[in-house]
């Protein structure tokens, strides 16, 4: 036995939350016990740099329906686009799951409805912090904006 599995879960889960979601998801091919416990960590960070954009949607998804129904300490969505469908899951999974902290990066010259920020803004009691990158100003001012 390794060093690594000699260690209680929550160090574990202390561990795997400092990597993307992708690696954490792939640590249950090591043991059976490894099996679920990425879908305990109080954490998701999920990238789509250097992804199929279909693939990472249909991962997105996955995620979230199999993640066991605990908080969320921190939330992190990269996509190079906000589909509104995908954007609004992703929102209302989080808020939800009373996240703490939500980041936001859209990497998009287009023009983004920011509207997805609604159910965050209006329901939300547990958040204290939201990020937001690489949003147009020109966006975030005019839906600030009375």
């Amino acid at each position: 036995m390794d060093r690594l599995s000699d260690l209680p879960d929550s160090i574990i889960l202390h561990i795997l939350s400092f990597v993307e979601t992708k690696f954490s998801v792939r640590t249950c091919v090591l043991s059976r016990r490894w099996k679920c416990l990425w879908a305990s960590v109080a954490d998701l960070d999920l990238n789509a740099s250097c992804s199929n954009i279909f693939w990472f949607k249909k991962f997105v998804r996955q995620v979230l329906a199999r993640r066991n129904d605990i908080p969320l300490d921190k939330f992190t969505f990269h996509y190079p686009g906000m589909e509104k469908s995908l954007t609004d899951s992703v929102v209302d999974y989080a808020v939800s799951h009373g996240v703490k902290h939500l980041s936001f990066r859209s990497r998009s010259n287009r023009s983004t409805p920011m509207g997805f920020l609604n159910p965050v803004l209006c329901r939300s009691q547990s958040m204290t912090t939201l990020e937001l990158s690489h949003f147009r100003r020109a966006d975030l001012l005019e839906y600030l904006s009375p």
